[in-house]
Parts: C-alpha cells; sequence; structure tokens
C-alpha cells in the first residue's frame, strides 16, 4: 500500500519526466534517488542517471523536478542553498 508521501513523490516523478521529454532530454537510465544519496542532501524528488565510461568510471547525472540537469550531488545542494 502507497503512503501519501509514495504518492507525492511518484506524482513529482512524472512530471519530472515530462518536462525532461519536453526538453528532448534522453530518459533512458533514469533511476529515483537512492538512500545513500539522500542522506548526502539530495531531494527524493529527484532523479538519478548513471553514465558508464569508456574507462570504467561511472559518473552521475541529477534531474531536479524542474527539469534542471546536475552534474554533481554538490551542486545541487549548493542549488537547493542559494537564496
Amino acid at each position: 500500500m502507497f503512503t501519501i508521501l509514495d504518492a507525492m513523490q511518484i506524482i513529482a516523478v512524472a512530471e519530472t519526466l515530462n518536462i525532461l521529454k519536453d526538453a528532448s532530454i534522453e530518459m533512458s537510465g533514469l533511476r529515483l534517488s537512492n538512500e545513500s544519496e539522500r542522506s548526502r542532501g539530495l531531494p527524493a524528488s529527484f532523479l538519478v542517471r548513471e553514465i558508464n565510461r569508456p574507462s570504467g568510471r561511472v559518473d552521475k547525472e541529477y534531474f531536479s523536478p524542474t527539469g534542471q540537469r546536475f552534474r554533481s550531488l554538490v551542486g545541487v545542494v549548493r542549488s537547493l542553498d542559494a537564496p
């Protein structure tokens, strides 16, 4: 059974996906933030994409509910702290 918070997160994610689609952003590989990311300041309403580089490195991109892309978790936290 879903809680109200679960339902609100589902709605926020659906709205984010529509924004990303409208902005022609590739949506494959998007996932919800995990507990580790949320404990470091990433809101539950953000989506994450992991990008596997040929070198073996894995980069992450973070997408806000408004479709803004961040290349680091530090960037997300800074934008949330900005006045």
